[in-house]
């Protein structure tokens, strides 16, 4: 089962990374179409969207079958017989600062807590969840409270405007004191809010307006990518790229709205005063509803776009938080790139050398002693492949280890241990419980596993 949780963190992990790749796709793509229309541009952030959601679909089911698969056969995950090569061990170190020897180190032991990063986000994944099936409700709570229809006028421009726009269907608007701001709510019946506040405030023009960006929503079938967006969201609450590129595609929703209302009316003047008043009365509003004056950080943006006739740049666009994750993610790859120099140095493999699935009884026989088997991995009676693919980093972690604890020597070309459930062996002397019970602890995943390191076993 801990391997399972060790899939989950892996997919965690790589959703974070696509996250980056695609926020910086995003970005790339913003700058050089700044011109473009706001339609043209939120349809390809929602192609890249779902391309996202199909990669990690795809990439999750991959891993986890293949999981699954490895629990039902029994594999030994072996390396080449190192008895010859172990002289290179650390004639040739490769020179790492502290810092980045720290992250590397650090990388690699965020799998020792997989059990409990997935029971964390588990937990808040529920929370945001049990927080979004609340804002479904409070949507059918705005919607029957305080619900005044408007007069017979209103009814029949409304009618018309739904003519203007291309809706087919009736679609109703309502007056109410429970909202801030104007809000459509529902997704298959959905209807219009209008705060009662705004009757007082704005003119009818401005009024018409702001009624015209509402049925604008409901005809572009907003509500449901909403609905898709908040639910990965939910999914994906720590993955601050992708949090970044979803209010993107939300910013890009509202200018395609403001573009569209304005072709048909084409009232600067109202649209603007419209947006400004109900941004300062705006409060909160539910997280599935969509707003008409939306996020006030991107307001004076749509303001700008409005009365210069210009399209969104995305210098104009809040960067902080996409710059900090983009060197985060650069440092990862250092520190991934030199991990995987290190272990090659410290295994003295050649570029393309791959850990071996084999039989015990096919394993590399020592040259020094035909009598022996020796055997450098990991042998277990049922292990996945996924596990089997770390051998490599965890006997480099438990050499430096060692090493560290003053167990072994540098230079000590003779090295060998052997550590399972049981005990551990090093240089062939049997060492203390103490010693053993953080090895085990730390390296034995399940009962059955042995971790060899040029460990000699009779025929």
């Amino acid at each position: 089962m801990e391997a399972f949780y060790k899939t989950l963190l892996d997919i965690f992990i790589s959703s974070f990374v696509f996250g980056m790749l695609l926020a910086v796709a995003a970005y790339i793509f913003m700058h050089f179409t700044s011109h473009f229309k706001a339609q043209i541009r939120y349809n390809v952030l929602v192609l890249m969207l779902f391309v996202f959601v199909a990669v990690i679909l795809f990439f999750g089911i991959s891993h986890l079958s293949t999981f699954y698969e490895g629990i039902s056969s029994n594999k030994y995950i072996l390396l080449p017989d190192l008895a010859q090569k172990i002289e290179n061990l650390s004639s040739q170190p490769i020179q790492i600062s502290k810092v980045l020897l720290f992250l590397e180190n650090l990388y690699v032991k965020i799998y020792d807590f997989a059990l409990e990063i997935t029971l964390v986000w588990c937990l808040i994944f529920c929370y945001k969840m049990i927080k979004l099936f609340w804002g479904v409700r409070n949507i059918k709570r705005l919607i029957l409270k305080n619900k005044i229809e408007l007069n017979g006028d209103w009814n029949q421009k409304i009618l018309q405007f739904c003519g203007k726009v291309g809706i087919k269907k009736n679609i109703k608007v309502y007056l109410s004191s429970a909202i801030t701001s104007p809000v459509v709510l529902g997704f298959f019946r959905p209807i219009v809010l209008v705060p009662i506040q705004l009757t007082t405030g704005l003119s009818q023009d401005q009024l018409e307006v702001v009624i015209y960006h509402e049925l604008m929503h409901i005809k572009r079938y907003d509500s449901i990518v909403n609905l898709v967006q908040n639910f990965l969201e939910a999914i994906f609450f720590f993955n601050l790229p992708f949090i970044w590129f979803s209010n993107l595609i939300k910013n890009e929703r509202e200018k395609c709205c403001d573009d569209a209302v304005l072709e048909i009316t084409h009232n600067k003047k109202d649209y603007v005063s419209a947006l400004y008043y109900c941004a300062a009365i705006d409060v909160e509003n539910p997280a599935l509803s969509l707003g008409f004056s939306g996020n006030r950080e991107v307001l004076l943006e749509r303001v700008e776009r409005i009365l210069l006739e210009d399209q969104n740049d995305i210098s104009k666009i809040n960067l902080t938080k996409f710059h900090f994750f983009g060197v985060f993610l650069f440092v990862l790859l250092i520190i991934g790139a030199i991990g995987q120099l290190k272990i090659r140095n410290t295994f003295n493999l050649l570029p393309g050398t791959s850990i071996n699935t084999t039989s015990i009884n096919e394993t590399a026989k020592s040259s020094n002693d035909k009598g022996y088997y020796t055997i450098t991995g990991i042998t277990a009676n049922a292990m996945s492949e996924k596990e089997g693919e770390k051998i490599v980093s965890t006997l480099n972690v438990m050499i430096d280890q060692m090493i560290d604890e003053k167990l072994i020597v540098t230079n000590d070309k003779d090295l060998s241990f052997m550590l399972d459930d049981n005990q551990l062996v090093i240089n062939g002397k049997i060492q203390p419980s103490q010693i053993f019970n953080k090895y085990q602890s730390k390296y034995i995943e399940k009962s059955d596993w042995r971790i060899c390191y040029n460990f000699k076993v009779k025929k």
